[in-house]
């Protein structure tokens, strides 16, 4: 029971960090991970309207719901709160966007000007052939070095859907390597 009460709050989370209307399924976490920093870059002037475009939709979290947690009544009970949640969910995801803006401005980040260093991602919840990921886009402005924080999903089909993109850390050049070559060596296994 205790794991399952676990599994349900990771799983809650997740999905209730989602936004809506995704306007591209995306292919690859490569794919994704350029996206993001797309949008990355687009910090200073992106509007709620957006960024909304380039989450996943209500309907398709439902769809992932309906066709993973179908067993389990509490999650059930989760689509039904997605209805009536969703809206406030996007608006508190976007303020989280804005917090990163934020801290962008403590450091005087150009966003438009930032340059891509490259991402790492890892399973956190699987569902059969679908997986919910963290994602982390690095990038650098004027030799500092930051990761992004993100979730996002993996439909069955090989399809991708932002989630969310939920913190900003800043990290050094050695940390950054080195989270790139562990990446590296765990996927060729």
């Amino acid at each position: 029971m205790f794991k399952k009460i676990i599994k349900y709050i990771i799983i809650s989370t997740s999905l209730f960090t989602l936004s809506v209307q995704a306007d591209d399924v995306y292919k690859s976490q490569e794919e994704l991970a350029d996206k993001t920093f797309r949008l990355l870059q687009k910090l200073d002037s992106i509007s709620f309207e957006d960024y909304k475009k380039e989450l996943a939709s209500k309907e398709q979290v439902r769809l992932f719901l309906t066709n993973n947690l179908k067993d389990n009544e509490l999650l059930a009970r989760e689509v039904k709160k997605l209805d009536k949640e969703f809206e406030k969910k996007q608006k508190e995801d976007f303020e989280d966007l804005k917090n990163i803006k934020t801290l962008g401005i403590e450091d005087n980040i150009v966003w438009k000007d930032i340059i891509f260093s490259g991402f790492t991602y890892e399973s956190i919840e699987s569902f059969g052939k679908d997986k919910i990921y963290d994602m982390f886009v690095y990038f650098s402005y004027k030799n500092k070095y930051y990761q992004a924080s993100l979730r996002d999903f993996k439909k069955s089909n090989n399809q991708y859907l932002l989630l969310s993109i939920s913190n900003l850390y800043t990290t050094n050049i050695d940390e950054l390597k080195e989270n790139l070559q562990d990446f590296a060596k765990q996927q060729k296994k």
